[in-house]
């Protein structure tokens, strides 16, 4: 009789675990990256037009002067300026950059530029920055002349 001996149970369950763990390891490597590559990037401008409004806006013909007072609602982003969009009867905008501006959840601020082409203003409109990144505007609002 032929003296036959078969795989130990010992080196069987080895192999099997080590099979598992090499199997993992190549999974891993191929689907993070698909995983990593297709999320959706994170926007800091997500839903903040959405949650500024425009409080007020008052224009001086004198010296193109726009002040308008902004309040931002229910976001965590923190505005750091606003572009101020002016536009005239023909509906053409002309815009000044705000100067630097915290604006927090629920917070309030008047924000001032001064252009000499915003002296024909009809409706100012305000886009938020958060960090660097301009966001999208909020929505045209009639200006009110300071008389």
């Amino acid at each position: 009789m032929m003296n036959k001996k078969g795989l130990s149970t010992v080196v069987a369950t080895s192999l099997i675990i080590l099979i598992t763990i090499a199997a993992v390891a190549i999974i891993w490597t191929a689907i993070i990256p698909m995983i990593r590559d297709s999320a959706p990037s994170s926007d800091p401008c997500m839903g903040v037009p959405a949650n500024v409004q425009i409080v007020s806006a008052f224009l001086n013909k004198t010296d193109g002067k726009v002040d308008v007072r902004v309040k931002q609602l229910d976001t965590d982003a923190v505005i750091t300026k606003f572009n101020v969009i002016v536009y005239d009867t023909v509906g053409l905008g002309n815009n000044n950059v705000s100067s630097a501006v915290t604006l927090g959840k629920n917070m309030e601020a008047t924000v001032s530029v001064t252009n000499d082409k915003f002296k024909t203003g009809e409706k100012v409109d305000v886009a938020p920055y958060v960090g660097t990144k301009q966001c999208l505007a909020v929505g045209k609002t009639t200006l009110q002349e300071l008389i």
